[in-house]
């Protein structure tokens, strides 16, 4: 047997597109003020692991507990106001209905009834005015309590704090863009934002798997599977790509947000199959699963063309679906026989 002879052989081949992704938490929260005032004192730091629930900055309360006492006292003002209008209004009421009767009876004239029934409404109004003060006084305490509780900032999940962007002293204004103080993320899980070229998009499907390395740990692989493909297409520099997101777990926190990941992704696979190198075939134009091998007959020392079926190829070698047993021997290379 010469170097340029191969034997059919069993083996496994794969195609797989390689990429580049960017690791990100699953969740995250990003947490901002939301009222007014002077960031008093921030409780946690950058790095810090947080639980759910738990004081994380407090913003200067004097703003806010001045506007709960003139709500208050507003509050009262309209409540002792209020009483004194529900007397007024029963008085004028009830001088209303006796001077009824008497102008029914032609005891007073209509010029002095009249006078007397506007002044029963008027009382009405003054009352059905207070009231609607008084409601409102009522959801502006509310508010202003509110505010008040909103100068303690909680954090609304369990997580590490990414980053700190306000620093104590600084002013919160919520008029401006969402102030945001600091981001909070669940590191626990992960996810891999993977970009695909257009030419390999429709190649891959969700719960494929993906495995990837990280820079600087090229031995340690990490796998996922894929739960959404984004079809709103990224363009840069007129190259097209597309997202593709699948979760890791990271229980042990080795996985950091924006690490790269060198993204393999097996879109077809065959195992223990007949397989020859790439190079030992030749296509046959318009037959695409058809191609010709240089079979060579060891008995007789002779080589002749043999047309196969071939299935899924890889850069090395082809799969041979019909044609080819593992007893053949062909050439390595393809050649042309005189």
């Amino acid at each position: 047997m010469t170097n340029e002879q191969y034997f059919v052989k069993k083996g496994d081949i794969k195609i797989s597109i390689s990429a580049i992704g960017y690791i990100e938490p699953e969740n995250y929260v990003d947490v901002g003020g939301e009222v007014n005032g002077r960031l008093l004192k921030l409780l946690v730091d950058q790095g810090d692991f947080v639980e759910k629930d738990s004081l994380i900055a407090l913003i200067d309360p004097s703003l806010a507990e001045d506007q709960v006492r003139e709500a208050k006292a507003t509050l009262d003002y309209l409540k002792a106001t209020l009483s004194e209008r529900i007397h007024k209004q029963k008085l004028a009421r009830t001088e209303m209905l006796r001077n009824k009767r008497l102008y029914h009876k032609g005891i007073i004239s209509e010029i002095d009834y009249l006078r007397i029934e506007t002044s029963s409404k008027v009382a009405d109004s003054q009352l059905n005015s207070i009231n609607a003060q008084i409601k409102q006084a009522i959801a502006s305490l509310s508010q202003a309590e509110t505010n008040l509780d909103r100068t303690k900032i909680y954090a609304p999940i369990s997580g590490v704090v990414l980053n700190i962007l306000i620093r104590a002293g600084q002013i919160i204004n919520t008029n401006s863009n969402t102030p945001i103080l600091m981001r909070i993320a669940n590191l626990e899980n992960m996810i891999v934002r993977v970009q695909i070229s257009e030419a390999d998009i429709n190649k891959i499907n969700t719960n494929m798997i993906a495995q990837f390395t990280l820079l600087g740990y090229p031995d340690k692989i990490f796998s996922g599977k894929i739960f959404n493909i984004i079809p709103y297409p990224n363009v840069n520099n007129n190259v097209v790509s597309y997202d593709a997101l699948f979760k890791v777990d990271n229980k042990d926190y080795f996985l950091k947000p924006n690490m790269t990941a060198q993204v393999v992704i097996v879109v077809k696979k065959a195992q223990n199959v007949n397989i020859i190198p790439i190079n030992a075939i030749k296509r046959i134009p318009n037959k695409s699963k058809k191609a010709i091998v240089v079979l060579y007959d060891k008995k007789n020392d002779t080589y002749t063309y043999k047309q196969i079926e071939v299935g899924i190829q890889s850069r090395e070698y082809i799969e041979v679906v019909s044609g080819l047993t593992c007893e053949d021997i062909i050439c390595a290379k393809w050649r042309t026989l005189e």
